[in-house]
């Protein structure tokens, strides 16, 4: 599906029924999404590249936020006439998705793929900053050490991690430290999750090292959705595409 360009961002839109953003990681584009046959959902799905990503345009000048990309979304969704949606967010895109609910009456539900909801501890956030340095001195290095980290078996993904890598690798290193200071400047929204848990749902795997689902169930209020993946880490939608695809037909459609 060709994508189209408004005011610097990259989408894809297609199909047809309730409306559906997805917004992509660290390190990935809407292409992530090609793993996942989502056309077989009855959903008008829109795909982002979020700044510096993909192929999308990282215009801010200020300092690096998780409101930056939630207000061009917000104009995206503005200018696609969309009033009524639901979003699914991906590692850092939960994190984007979480704060656009946050401010956003009209999205209607949130379901965390390999996400979560609050901030970075006080090692993260240093941990962070390193990263955002690294990227303009040796990006290929961090880029062939961190994407295999993201799958508990590396070995079984090596096809899907080349693929990652060399896109990546096309990334200004501008946006992809902006991405990494961005998300470590982030607010905690575990208490408004847990006081609106019908807007939630989560999805997530056993093995993921990134989002250990020990501290889910420590943070989050019972009341939230929560599918659990066996034998799944970070990558869901590739590791487990199918069981990802009728989960995200259970929350979305039926």
């Amino acid at each position: 599906m060709k994508s189209k360009q408004f005011n610097g961002i990259n989408y894809t839109r297609f199909g047809k029924g309730p409306t559906v953003v997805f917004i992509h990681g660290f390190l990935e584009s809407l292409n992530m999404w090609s793993y996942l046959p989502l056309e077989q959902l009855q959903i008008d799905c829109i795909l982002v590249d979020l700044p510096g990503h993909g192929k999308s345009v990282l215009k801010d000048e200020n300092a690096p936020s998780m409101e930056f990309y939630v207000q061009e979304l917000q104009a995206l969704i503005e200018f696609l006439g969309v009033e009524d949606l639901r979003v699914v967010g991906h590692s850092m895109g939960g994190y984007v998705g979480t704060l656009w609910i946050s401010q956003n009456s009209a999205i209607k539900k949130m379901i965390y793929l390999n996400s979560h909801f609050w901030e970075d501890s006080p090692e993260k956030k240093m941990d962070r900053i390193s990263v955002s340095e690294l990227v303009y001195h040796a990006k290929s290095l961090f880029l062939k050490t961190a994407i295999p980290n993201l799958f508990p078996r590396p070995e079984e993904q090596q096809d899907a991690i080349k693929a990652i890598i060399s896109e990546a690798e096309t990334f200004e290193a501008r946006g992809v430290s902006y991405a990494a200071l961005a998300m470590g400047q982030r607010r905690d929204f575990a208490e408004y999750v847990n006081q609106n848990p019908e807007k939630f749902s989560m999805i997530l795997g056993a093995d993921d090292g990134i989002v250990p689902i020990d501290l889910i169930f420590q943070a989050v209020n019972t009341a939230v959705e929560i599918e659990v993946i066996e034998n799944c880490g970070h990558m869901a939608h590739i590791e487990k595409s199918g069981q990802v695809l009728n989960l995200l037909r259970k929350q979305l459609v039926d």
